[in-house]
């Protein structure tokens, strides 16, 4: 998918914050490969299991539910935005892994992690469809631009099968992988540091986003020469 149009809009909820981002999306391809560098896992650094709320961001109007509860936690979004809650621990370099699921039969969705982000809505983004596919992008003013096309991928589970992402964010290195396999990689150095973010999109109007996500793991890189 490539960014045709976005739109921001800034709800300030309860003196947190949720951002919108609304967008018209299309359809491209992007081929993978090997990793150019190979970072492994160090130290824990966070670990969620969704049992308390904590310092996540969460929000529930009835059409609109970013909760924490019975150890998951639980976007559930009607069309047309980007909607993200941010854990609000700072982190710079990290590896990210976490497992979703998404409960929804419309396939014109994106939903996973973003590292670095702050409460505009800025930082890398690390999306996962319901169609098959994944990418990387960067969220910057009112763009979220691809760094890391959407590619057609069978390492993505489709249906309401549980995926395993994971994040990787060192320096300027960006990339993501999905069941254990390398789905692509990206460079880029805007952002240094920020927030972890839960964040999902549907963009078929009438449809509904449905996504349970668990095991949040955060990890200092250790990088081989």
């Amino acid at each position: 998918m490539t960014m045709a149009q976005t739109r921001r809009i800034h709800h300030r909820i309860w003196g947190r914050h949720i951002w919108i981002w609304a967008l018209v999306m299309m359809l491209t391809a992007c081929a993978g490969g090997r990793p150019s560098q190979d970072i492994q896992t160090g130290d824990l650094l966070l670990s969620d299991d969704f049992d308390a709320a904590g310092r996540w961001d969460t929000y529930d109007s009835g059409d609109i539910v970013l909760e924490v509860a019975d150890g998951i936690f639980r976007l559930d979004v009607p069309s047309g935005g980007y909607y993200l809650a941010l854990d609000n621990r700072p982190q710079t370099d990290v590896i990210l892994d976490i497992d979703a699921r998404a409960l929804t039969a419309d396939r014109s969705n994106g939903y996973g992690l973003i590292c670095r982000a702050d409460d505009a809505g800025d930082g890398y983004y690390f999306l996962l469809g319901s169609d098959g596919s994944a990418t990387i992008r960067r969220g910057r003013g009112r763009e979220v631009e691809s760094l890391l096309a959407w590619t057609k991928t069978n390492a993505v589970m489709t249906g309401s099968a549980r995926n395993s992402l994971r994040a990787v964010c060192v320096g300027d290195y960006l990339a993501l992988w999905v069941n254990g396999q390398f789905i692509g990689e990206a460079f880029d150095s805007l952002y240094s540091g920020g927030s972890t973010a839960i964040v999902g999109i549907t963009t078929r109007t009438g449809e509904r986003l449905t996504v349970d996500f668990d095991r949040l793991r955060g990890y200092a890189p250790l990088t081989t020469p």
